[in-house]
């Protein structure tokens, strides 16, 4: 894992070896939360550099390997479980998974407790909050899609649609700035390539009567390029 540094440029080993940490974000207390494909499980790294497990286990079984998180304002995580970690060595180890399908689950920092969020998942990826929080973006990769669900306090309602469908390639990692924004890492099979896109999903651009970016915003002067934070864990 690297870490750089936005202030002086430079970038170093934060963890060597990873453990084939994927997804890694901040929970917030500021402490690094990643997704670590080699041991099937979910961590936070303590201030004085100790791992602590967060979650390794649903009702018994271990993860397939979780893949990436948000952490939501009320201290809940959310994250990924698809079964790239256990398919080869490549990601991970490969090893049969013990729950037999790929889900996204939510973690309750009160109670330790585990839930499923939505179903029906084939390869769940990247994931991220709306703004407010009141939608969770979820990328199922095998698909190509990205699925939008309405949250409540525990978990998402009944019921998601298909935001957005992905034209460059497949849908990997996706973040919003602070404008609402998505934007969505997209690997292109046909090249072995891969590209960082904006993705202006339908539902924007309905509710926006508008099918392409606002003028004016590119790679330079978007929102979430602006300075913000000093440090970014790859």
């Amino acid at each position: 894992m690297l870490r750089w540094d936005e202030l002086t440029g430079a970038s170093r080993v934060f963890r060597s070896p990873s453990d084939y940490s994927n997804g890694n974000t901040r929970d917030r207390k500021g402490w690094l939360v990643s997704c670590s494909h080699g041991s099937r499980r979910v961590t936070r790294t303590e201030h004085d550099g100790s791992i602590t497990v967060i979650a390794d286990r649903f009702e018994g079984k271990r993860f397939n390997s979780p893949n990436d998180l948000v952490v939501r304002s009320d201290g809940s995580i959310w994250f990924t479980d698809p079964s790239y970690g256990i398919d080869s060595n490549y990601e991970g180890h490969r090893s049969a998974s013990e729950i037999g399908s790929c889900n996204v689950f939510r973690f309750g920092p009160a109670t330790g407790a585990l839930s499923l969020i939505g179903g029906n998942f084939v390869q769940p990826n990247g994931l991220a909050l709306a703004l407010d929080e009141s939608q969770l973006y979820i990328v199922d990769t095998r698909r190509n899609h990205i699925r939008r669900f309405t949250t409540t306090a525990i978990g998402v309602e009944e019921g998601d649609i298909v935001f957005a469908e992905c034209t460059a390639g497949r849908f990997d990692g996706i973040r919003l700035d602070d404008a609402g924004r998505i934007w969505a890492g997209s690997a292109t099979v046909s090249t072995a390539s891969i590209r960082m896109a904006r993705c202006w999903a339908s539902c924007i651009c309905r509710r926006k009567r508008q099918t392409s970016p606002s003028a004016g915003c590119d790679a330079t002067t978007c929102s979430s390029r602006r300075r913000r934070r000093c440090t970014q864990f790859v």
